[in-house]
């Protein structure tokens, strides 16, 4: 895994990318951290299952070292472990995931990937139907591609 900080807009942001692997790779990126930091997880290509056990200590040290972690640009991989492991993400930490979309127009049936804020998505739940997306390599209609139930309950509770 890489990290590198930041500070934009007069927030302190911390870019992971590669694969979570490393406890020691988790906590090392923290090392000047104090008060609140952004961890944009964009470029995290995977996580596998000792990354699953080396983030959820590593976070829970983080957390005794009194920084707060706020979440953003989580991909797929990493919001399936949020939605399984209870702690992984805690859903107030959470700013901002994809959430992946499939074209229902036959001639095309492409997948596409769209950020999307959590209450944006909350909201869009809560109304009783999942999201849907203009699908941009043809224009039809693209549908939330998963079951919204998981996401209800994990942002709900």
């Amino acid at each position: 895994m890489n990290s590198v900080q930041k500070e934009e807009n007069g927030k302190n942001v911390i870019y992971f990318s590669g694969v979570i692997e490393s406890e020691e790779e988790i906590i090392s990126a923290f090392q000047s951290a104090k008060g609140t930091v952004e961890v944009n997880c964009d470029g995290i290509q995977r996580i596998n299952s000792l990354g699953v056990r080396s983030w959820l200590s590593a976070f829970r040290k983080i957390k005794q070292l009194g920084v707060q972690v706020r979440f953003s640009h989580c991909p797929i991989s990493i919001i399936q472990q949020a939605l399984i492991f209870p702690g992984f993400i805690e859903k107030d930490q959470l700013d901002s995931f994809y959430i992946q979309f499939y074209c229902l127009n036959e001639a095309c049936k492409k997948v596409t990937y769209k950020l999307i804020g959590t209450q944006e998505l909350l909201s869009e739940l809560e109304k009783g139907s999942p999201p849907v997306l203009t699908c941009p390599h043809c224009g039809k209609t693209a549908e939330f591609d998963d079951e919204p139930t998981p996401y209800i309950e994990y942002l709900e509770v």
